[in-house]
């Protein structure tokens, strides 16, 4: 399975690859910014706020038809919730990797096609 799920990705927006591709950039420029901060509300042991910032990046993940990241996400915030510290940490690592997996994807892909 591709790391972005481009077909449903580019279903969503109406064909609009231009809006994509923008999308894309924005969020690969950010990613890093975006996961430092969950290390941070983990290592503060900030659980509440862990999974606030996890359901706001789930928002964006899903957008962007990063499946395989999402369903990680998903069982991020249920470790957040439930203060499972081995857990989040393997999760932190795990979407860490579908990221750069994701971002890498795209930079040997960047114009989307299929």
């Amino acid at each position: 399975m591709s790391p972005i799920q481009i077909e449903e990705l580019l279903e969503r927006v109406s064909g609009n690859r231009d809006f994509v591709i923008r999308m894309l950039e924005l969020f690969f420029q950010t990613s890093d910014e975006r996961l430092s901060a969950l290390h941070k509300e983990f290592d503060s042991r900030n659980y509440k706020e862990l999974a606030d910032q996890v359901h706001k990046l789930k928002g964006i993940i899903s957008n962007l038809s990063i499946n395989k990241a999402l369903g990680i996400l998903n069982d991020l915030h249920e470790a957040a919730r439930s203060k499972n510290d081995l857990h989040i940490i393997r999760l932190l690592s795990e979407l860490e990797e579908t990221i750069i997996e994701a971002k890498i994807f795209y930079q040997k892909n960047p114009s989307l096609n299929l």
